[in-house]
């Protein structure tokens, strides 16, 4: 009896883990602009240099990527190419920050350089937007925040964050549209190089 209760809470560690694939805290790494200037004009992923994510599956929520931890001097930024959409702001923030934003809370950014790298909140038409700085940044971790109409504002607010259920849809449906073209994608990427 001990054995499949041990056998049983094994199970469920191994299924629903906080950072595994339907968990709170998983974020995918971003992906790297350094090998690539420009973002594909036909808006079909033909490089491994750039993520992307079907408009459709998240409007009214939001997309994070984590960049990862850094500590020093850096230049950053980040690229995103973009069909109309409604509401999108973009920004990079630190865990705090993240997890603040998640939540509803208040939120804003660890830095001045940062906020500078931030896209206001309103409509983006099409085309491409980028945002670069340098900066001495405090060691943490820090993510590149897509906000598709989640949050609009940086004040505290009720938000309304997605089941596990849900968030494995998104998962799976953003997997299941990468190639097709009929889908509209918002492709994006970020650039870090120590300095």
């Amino acid at each position: 009896m001990n054995s499949l209760r041990f056998s049983v809470i094994l199970l469920v560690i191994l299924i629903f883990p906080v950072d595994g694939p339907l968990g709170d805290n998983r974020y995918e790494t971003c992906a790297d602009l350094d090998s690539s200037a420009d973002f594909p004009s036909d808006y079909h992923l033909d490089s491994d240099n750039y993520d992307s994510i079907p408009l459709s599956s998240y409007k009214n929520y939001y997309k994070i990527c984590k960049i990862g931890y850094i500590e020093g001097k850096v230049s950053i930024g980040w690229q995103i190419e973009g069909i109309d959409t409604d509401f999108i702001s973009i920004s990079i923030l630190n865990n705090a920050n993240v997890n603040n934003f998640i939540g509803g809370e208040a939120y804003g950014h660890s830095n001045t350089d940062l906020a500078s790298l931030t896209f206001e909140m309103g409509q983006m038409s099409s085309g491409t937007r980028a945002k670069y700085t340098e900066v001495d940044l405090i060691g943490d971790n820090y993510y590149l925040v897509i906000n598709l109409g989640y949050r609009n504002s940086y004040d505290s607010q009720e938000v309304t964050e997605k089941s596990r259920t849900e968030l494995f849809g998104l998962w799976y449906g953003d997997r299941s549209t990468e190639n097709d073209n009929q889908i509209q994608r918002l492709y994006y990427g970020v650039d870090l190089d120590y300095t």
